[in-house]
Order: structure tokens, then C-alpha cells, then sequence
């Protein structure tokens, strides 16, 4: 079986090839292969049977008809000479070996018949824009305030606590304007479907939360624990004070730490809750079960059990925050749910659909380049209405 998918992917990227020597690749089909030769130009170890000279000459070929912006036109009347079997044997291996490349294109992950969108027929997909810089507060009195459209300096007064909206679009919670204040004020913070934000929190904690999340928190910390609860995603930086340990809690799971770097994801809509560790140690408890983890490693909890996972792809977890799409080995529903979060929109299955991707995406562009890149690699389409999107075979 393993053969016959290793000669289908080599027929397809030969297929692939043989369009760009003819002068009949798309623009599309150009960018893709541009960004095949710019992987195995950064990486001479897999293709050092090709000489130095003829690796420069191809990639100048392709790069100088990008940045010419190849017509349709031009496509048809162009011959690219010399690029033989050199070039399809690098293209090929840089096939087998690659899961992203440059932040924005997918390698398609099932074995499904054609990859190179020979009916490619969604040019015409409208833009949605990219998620940005958004949430609500809800002070203690069940007041509300639209940060992203908020003007930055002091915002409210919360316990003893100053709430002021910086330059740089994170909120901060600054201690001590009252020092005499003994009542404690507990407000929550709201990201949207398409919104981000990040707060300091009154110990100094920075907590970044991805979209459709929330978190609930004093204004001031001033028990012998700093408890807040979440909801959504969040990666934690929490300020160290061994005397007070910080815990956060969805339900009925508990992480519980003294100063460390975190990320938890709890959706309502995904079957687990993980907790993954960066820097320090945690301690992830539930009603019938505790464990604790180690940098690199992460905690599942399911139905009361915590499994625990030893080697863990730290780029993929932190993609969010980074700023990127992170697949790997993805199922089309695990793909949509973070894209219908980050471009709010509603997601519809009409067939069956049972591609995997793998591979990473910046999350600033819009969402139409993220569809045709998933089209371009995968036997799937994507008709968008709205605010919302079908995915179909």
C-alpha cells in the first residue's frame, strides 16, 4: 500500500511540474511550486546531488515570473527551458519530507486522487477579514465596555484596583489606588468569535486569550490563593509568589501553580480540556483524578481521567498566540472549528469530508486565502454566504 501512495504523490507533483514547463500553471500553481523551491534552497542536505548553479537557475526562474505577475497571457506564450529531471526530483523529495511551508500553505495529509486543482473554480470567494485586537470587560456592577473601541488611560476603578486600557491594546489591572478598600471586585473579560486580547492581571500575571474565550478574576488578589476561572483558551504567565499559589479552574478541573508559563485549552465544544506546560510545573487535578506535568508535556482531561502526553509539539499549541494556524495531521472539523472561531463564522457539512492537513497559516490574512489554499491542497471546497460557510467534497 505504502508504494502506491509514494507513486501517486510522485504522478501528482510530476503532473504539477509538467503544467508549470508547458506555461500552463496558474498563478496559484506558481506561488505553490515557488514556495517548494524556497524550502529546498534553505535545506541543501536533501537535494545535494544538484549543483549550486542549477538550484539558483530554477529558483530565479520561478521567483522572477512571480514577481513579474505571470498573466494568464504570458503563461500560454512562456517556456521555461532546462528545468528537467533535476527539478522534478528536487520537487518530489521536498514532497515526501515537508508538513508547512513559509507560514501560509498546506500539504494535503490524505491520499484522495487530485491534488493540484486541475477545476479550480472558487476565485470568486468573498473576503472575510481576520479576527483582531477585541473583548468586552464586565465590571463587578454588570457595566460593559467595548475595548477594542475604547480610548486608552483609565477606564474604571475596581476594588482597589486602577483598570486602564495601554497603548499597546492590553488592559492592565494596577494595584493600591485605595489602599483602605476592603471590597473586592470580580469582573470578566470576553473575547468574541474573532477576537484576541491580553491582561495584566493585579499580581502581575499576563494572560493571552484566543477567541471565544473568557476569564473571570478579582481586580485585586487578596485571599490566600489567586483563583480566577476560564473558559475558551488562554496561555498563562504567571507572576511567582510561593505564599499565594495561582489556580485556575473550568468546572470541575483545577490547575494549580506557583509561577509558571501555560496554555489551557477548555472550548465547550471540544471533547477534552488540555492543559500544556512551557516553563515550571502545574499540578492538573479533577473530581477523580491529579497529575503533574513537566515542561513539554501535556495534561487531557476526559469524563474525570487525565492522560498525560510526554512529547508534545510546543509550536502547535502556541500557533494561536503566535499568530498563525498550526495543523498537524487535522481533521477538516478540527481545521474549521479554529477558522469559524477566528473569522466568526457558522460552519455546515454537506457530504462526506474526510481530508487531514498538516502544515501552518498566518491568521492575518483573510479567511478566502485560507479557503484556497485548503482547496488547492485537499479534495474539498468551500461556499460562503454570509457569515456562513458550507465545506463539501
Amino acid at each position: 500500500m505504502s508504494g502506491k501512495k509514494t507513486y501517486k504523490k510522485e504522478a501528482r507533483f510530476r503532473k504539477l511540474v509538467d503544467k508549470y514547463r508547458r506555461g500552463k500553471a496558474s498563478e496559484q500553481e506558481i506561488r505553490f511550486l515557488d514556495m517548494y523551491y524556497r524550502e529546498f534552497e534553505s535545506r541543501p542536505d536533501i537535494l545535494n546531488e544538484l549543483q549550486a548553479q542549477e538550484v539558483n537557475e530554477i529558483g530565479n526562474r520561478i521567483k522572477n515570473k512571480i514577481a513579474a505577475g505571470v498573466s494568464a497571457t504570458e503563461q500560454k506564450q512562456s517556456r521555461v527551458i532546462g528545468i528537467g529531471s533535476n527539478w522534478m526530483k528536487a520537487a518530489i523529495i521536498i514532497g515526501f519530507l515537508l508538513t508547512g511551508i513559509l507560514g501560509y500553505f498546506f500539504i494535503r495529509q490524505s491520499d484522495s486522487a487530485d491534488p493540484v486543482a486541475e477545476n479550480y473554480t472558487n476565485q470568486d470567494m468573498p473576503d472575510m477579514p481576520p479576527g483582531g485586537n477585541k473583548a468586552i470587560l464586565t465590571l463587578a456592577d454588570g457595566s460593559q465596555i467595548v475595548l477594542d473601541s475604547a480610548d486608552n488611560g483609565l477606564l474604571a476603578k475596581q476594588g482597589s484596583s486602577a483598570v486602564v486600557k495601554l497603548g499597546n491594546g492590553e488592559l492592565a489591572y494596577n494595584p493600591d489606588i485605595d489602599r483602605n478598600s476592603t471590597r473586592n471586585a470580580y469582573n470578566t473579560i470576553s473575547t468574541p468569535r474573532g477576537g484576541m486580547f491580553r491582561v495584566v492581571l493585579s499580581d502581575g500575571t499576563k494572560v493571552w486569550l484566543n477567541a471565544a474565550s473568557s476569564l473571570t478574576f478579582p481586580a485585586s488578589f487578596t485571599g490566600a490563593v489567586r483563583e480566577v476561572t476560564m473558559t475558551g483558551e488562554g496561555y498563562f504567565e504567571v507572576a511567582p509568589d510561593a505564599a499565594k499559589p495561582f489556580i485556575v479552574k473550568k468546572g470541575e478541573t483545577e490547575i494549580r501553580v506557583l509561577g509558571t508559563h501555560f496554555n489551557i485549552k477548555a472550548y465547550d465544544d471540544e471533547e477534552k480540556i488540555q492543559v500544556t506546560l512551557l516553563e515550571g510545573a502545574v499540578e492538573v487535578s479533577d473530581e477523580q483524578a491529579s497529575l503533574r506535568i513537566n515542561p513539554g508535556e501535556q495534561a487531557a482531561v476526559h469524563k474525570g481521567t487525565i492522560a498525560l502526553r510526554k512529547t508534545v509539539n510546543l509550536d502547535e499549541v502556541m500557533a494561536w498566540k503566535n499568530g498563525k494556524f498550526y495543523f498537524e495531521k487535522a481533521s477538516i472539523k478540527d481545521v474549521m472549528r479554529q477558522i469559524s472561531r477566528w473569522y466568526d463564522l457558522d460552519v455546515e457539512y454537506k457530504g462526506s469530508v474526510s481530508e487531514y492537513f498538516g502544515g501552518t497559516i498566518s491568521k492575518n490574512v483573510d479567511a478566502s486565502r485560507v479557503f484556497e489554499m485548503l482547496e488547492f491542497t485537499g479534495d474539498v471546497h468551500f461556499k460562503i454566504e454570509e457569515k456562513k460557510v458550507t465545506v463539501m467534497p
